[in-house]
């Protein structure tokens, strides 16, 4: 088969950046596999300049192959009674049998999988899905295969960045405490419920083994705090005599959402 090639004219405004070419392409491929075409293989992007030096023509060289559909879909290793069922599993999945098979979906799927089983405390189990292709049906059949790895519960809980909020304001927004089985939901909606109380512009929890337990997870909430959390109305205004005297007036106002970095209002 011989490559597609597609030429793809530059924008009037844009500007010719070499470093932008693997996005590009990157971008090219992700598209495919996004519709189908799990088989892709991408060329190398070329270029030319033009013969007035105004112009570079950029071309990105692929061949597509064929768009598959979703085979069979298999989930083994560590599964069933204490786990999950395979049929529990799939049936939450995105990809099923018959469907085109989407890329983004198959992620997906390996981030539920995570999810699940970090939910049971195995904060650190491995899934590796295997990918078998039927040419001649253009399906694709998936097998996941699950090792669960350690039950691991949390540990110590700390926080870093946190100049002005105190950290007592930031762990009653936890829905995880020291010494719990680990939960992947929970820490996720932790970050969650720290983000939305408005302090903190980031907020990134690190997972760290204990170095005396290895069924511990120590985590350090990385916390980057907004420059300021209050603001400063002030007017001021002059009424000229006349039948009355002269009089000036003014108001202000202040408000602090987070005075003395105790989460008051």
């Amino acid at each position: 088969q011989q490559p597609h090639v597609r030429r793809l004219m530059p924008s009037p405004v844009s500007t010719f950046q070499e470093e932008l070419l693997e996005r590009d392409s990157q971008y090219i491929d992700f598209l495919h596999r996004e519709h189908g075409f799990a088989k892709i293989k991408m060329g190398k992007s070329t270029t030319e300049i033009s013969s007035d030096l105004q112009y570079v023509r950029i071309t990105h060289s692929f061949e597509p192959g064929v768009q598959y559909e979703v085979g069979t879909i298999r989930v083994t290793g560590d599964v069933g009674a204490g786990f999950y069922s395979p049929e529990e599993l799939i049936a939450q999945m995105r990809l099923s049998p018959d469907r085109l098979f989407k890329y983004s979906y198959f992620q997906s799927d390996v981030e539920l999988l995570i999810d699940k089983y970090g939910d049971l405390g195995y904060a650190y189990v491995d899934i590796n899905p295997r990918t078998y292709f039927d040419d001649q049906n253009k399906k694709v059949n998936i097998e996941y295969n699950i090792t669960k790895g350690q039950r691991v519960y949390f540990g110590e809980i700390t926080f870093s960045g946190n100049n002005k909020t105190r950290d007592n304001v930031i762990r009653r927004e936890l829905a995880i405490a020291d010494g719990e089985l680990y939960s992947g939901t929970k820490l996720t909606k932790s970050k969650f419920n720290i983000n939305r109380i408005g302090f903190f512009d980031e907020v990134q929890p690190i997972k760290e083994r204990d170095p005396k337990q290895e069924d511990l997870i120590n985590l350090k909430f990385r916390i980057k705090e907004k420059r300021s959390t209050g603001s400063l109305q002030a007017s001021l205004g002059y009424q000229p005599g006349g039948a009355t005297r002269q009089s000036f007036f003014g108001q202000g106002q202040y408000e602090e959402k987070n005075q003395s970095g105790r989460g008051w209002s």
